[in-house]
């Protein structure tokens, strides 16, 4: 039996990040959820008292796998602590490029933490690229900040699809009225891609009612519960709308590639993600390829 160790990384990332035993919290809070267990949440600081890393330790875990029962409530720790850290401390705090870390200890063991960071980011700076997309871009200034917020893994899941969706309807909804027959013929290569989310609707559908989703805190009513849209309250269609950010991406990139007219163009491909705590960092290989 195990107890799960699990970090968020605060930026400014640090070269050293440890934790033991010895190290005191800036303060810590058990939490008792509803399936049973206690969660011990603490903050831990750095030399000069900005915090450095949350620590959430998962109780009682058979094997080293963090259960799909404990992924809600963490992602619902990480969402309110930056929020409340925020509102308190300063409103551009935010995590790391590197957000989460987790390791498994025995029951009963002492728990260690230590990570150096050698290398911050191995990136290249390719000015002739930047360059091409400031001036080819600019007359699509607007669409291609919509574009960027919906690569953004800072923001909200449900602002981040609110771009990319805006992108959608600024291209198919320009008199207040949706050009639905072109919208299915543009979506329709990415049919499967939704099928494969279990999505029992079409891709447009499916569209619009997560923007409805995305947009309303509450979306309707099952009996005498209010049905949540997709906050971090609501773990299941936060989940779907993660998945679905890739494909609507490049849904968004046929769009821009169509207005870029050759002049520059963005992969249409969907790319893949990983999923809440689970995840890799996402990348978007290549997302600006050369004209074809």
């Amino acid at each position: 039996m195990f107890d799960c160790f699990y970090y968020w990384v605060i930026d400014p990332i640090r070269r050293s990040l440890f934790d033991n035993p010895g190290r005191s919290p800036a303060f810590s809070v058990n939490i008792v959820h509803q399936n049973g267990k206690t969660y011990s949440f603490a903050v831990l600081c750095d030399d000069v008292g900005s915090p450095e890393l949350l620590r959430c330790i998962i109780p009682d875990v058979s094997s080293e796998v963090i259960p799909a029962e404990d992924l809600p409530i963490l992602q619902t720790l990480g969402e309110h602590f930056m929020s409340s850290l925020r509102i308190t401390y300063k409103m551009e705090a935010t995590y790391s490029s590197c957000p989460r870390i987790w390791n498994f200890i025995k029951k009963g063991q002492p728990h260690s933490l230590d990570v150096e960071i050698n290398s911050f980011d191995n990136r290249i700076f390719d000015a002739d690229k930047t360059k091409s997309l400031f001036i080819l871009s600019f007359e699509i200034r607007e669409l291609i900040r919509l574009y960027c917020d919906g690569l953004d893994e800072r923001l909200p899941i449900q602002y981040r699809f609110l771009s990319f969706y805006k992108i959608i309807e600024n291209r198919f909804r320009p008199l207040g009225k949706w050009e639905d027959v072109a919208l299915r013929e543009l979506v329709s290569p990415y049919e499967k891609d939704f099928k494969e989310l279990g999505l029992s609707m079409g891709a447009d559908a499916a569209l619009h009612a997560f923007r409805d989703k995305c947009a309303h805190i509450h979306t309707g009513s099952k009996g005498k519960e209010q049905v949540l849209g997709v906050t971090h309250l609501n773990h299941k269609e936060a989940v779907t709308a993660e998945k679905l950010i890739p494909i609507v991406r490049a849904i968004c990139a046929v769009i821009l590639n169509e207005r870029a007219a050759g002049q520059f163009g963005f992969s249409i491909e969907v790319e893949p993600t990983g999923l809440m705590a689970e995840r890799e960092p996402a990348e978007f290989k290549e997302l600006l390829s050369p004209p074809h």
